[in-house]
C-alpha cells in the first residue's frame, strides 16, 4: 500500500499531467471526498482519521492554480446561495434550522483555509475572487464564530480592505464586533513587533456598536491610517489552519510571529 505522501505526490502528478476536462473531474472528486467528509464529522463527530483527510484533500487544489481557485470560490458561492434561500438573518432560527435540516453539513470552512493557502499561487484577478467569495461567506449559519476572519488574516495585507468593509457595513453586529477585534489585534501584534507602541502606530479606534455614519467616517480614518502606516509595519503570519492542533481555534493557534510586508 502507498504510502500517505507518496499517494499525495501521486495525485499531484496526475492532476498536472491531466487534460482540462479531466482536471476538471478530479478537482469535482477531491470536492466529494470533502463533502462526504462533512457529513460524516456531523453525523458522528471526527476521529483522528477525519482530522488528517482535510489536509490530503487540500492537496487536490493546492497548486492547481486559478482553475482550481475558480471551481472552489463557484463551490462557495453555491452554498451561500443556497443558505440564503431559507434563512433571512442571524435572528432566523426557524430558517436556520429549515437550513440544517435541509443541507445536513456543516460551513464549509475548508474551502476557505483551502483558498487562503492557494493564494499567494493566484493570478491578481483570482486574488480578488477569492477575498470576495470569502468575505460573502459571513451567513448567519457562522455568525457565531471567527473561522473565516482567520481565513481572511491568513492570507495577509491584501485582505485588510474586506475586513474593514466587514466591520463598516456588514448588517450583523456579531460580525462587525468580531471582525472588528480582528483588525485590532493586527494593530496590536504589528506594535508589539516594532518593539513600542506610539500615537502614530496605534490605529484608530473602531467601535462596532457605532450608527453605520459613524462606522464610515471610523472606517475612513482606519484606512488612512493603514495606506500611511499599518501596510508598512510587519503583519501578523498565522499558520494554515491545516498545520495546526485541529482540536483548537486557529485564532488560539495564532502566532505572534510577524512578517515583513510586501514590497
Amino acid at each position: 500500500m502507498l504510502q500517505p505522501t507518496v499517494m499525495v505526490s501521486a495525485l499531484f502528478l496526475n492532476l498536472l499531467l491531466a487534460s482540462p476536462a479531466a482536471a476538471q473531474t478530479e478537482l469535482q472528486s477531491c470536492y466529494r471526498r470533502l463533502e462526504i467528509l462533512r457529513g460524516k464529522i456531523l453525523k458522528r463527530g471526527a476521529d483522528a482519521a477525519d482530522r488528517k483527510e482535510p489536509r490530503r484533500i487540500r492537496y487536490c487544489f493546492l497548486f492547481q492554480g486559478d482553475s482550481a481557485a475558480r471551481f472552489l470560490v463557484r463551490r462557495l458561492e453555491e452554498m451561500n446561495a443556497e443558505e440564503n434561500r431559507f434563512v433571512r438573518d442571524d435572528e432566523d432560527l426557524d430558517g436556520l434550522l429549515r437550513y440544517g435540516l435541509h443541507d445536513q453539513s456543516l460551513p464549509n470552512y475548508h474551502v476557505c483555509f483551502i483558498l487562503a493557502d492557494m493564494f499567494p499561487r493566484l493570478s491578481p484577478e483570482a486574488e480578488k475572487a477569492v477575498l470576495r467569495a470569502i468575505a460573502a461567506s459571513y451567513t448567519p449559519s457562522t455568525y457565531g464564530d471567527s473561522f473565516l476572519s482567520s481565513a481572511l488574516l491568513r492570507i495577509g495585507q491584501e485582505a485588510v480592505p474586506y475586513l474593514l468593509e466587514l466591520t463598516t457595513n456588514h448588517s450583523s453586529s456579531s460580525v462587525r464586533c468580531r471582525v472588528q477585534e480582528m483588525l485590532n489585534s493586527i494593530g496590536e501584534a504589528q506594535g508589539e513587533a516594532e518593539g513600542r507602541i506610539s500615537p502614530t502606530m496605534t490605529p484608530p479606534t473602531l467601535d462596532c456598536k457605532d450608527s453605520p455614519e459613524q462606522r464610515r467616517l471610523a472606517a475612513q480614518n482606519w484606512s488612512r491610517w493603514w495606506d500611511e502606516v499599518g501596510r508598512n509595519l510587519p503583519f501578523p503570519r498565522v499558520p494554515s489552519f491545516f498545520d495546526i492542533d485541529i482540536d483548537e481555534s486557529p485564532i488560539q493557534n495564532q502566532s505572534r510571529e510577524c512578517t515583513a510586508p510586501h514590497v
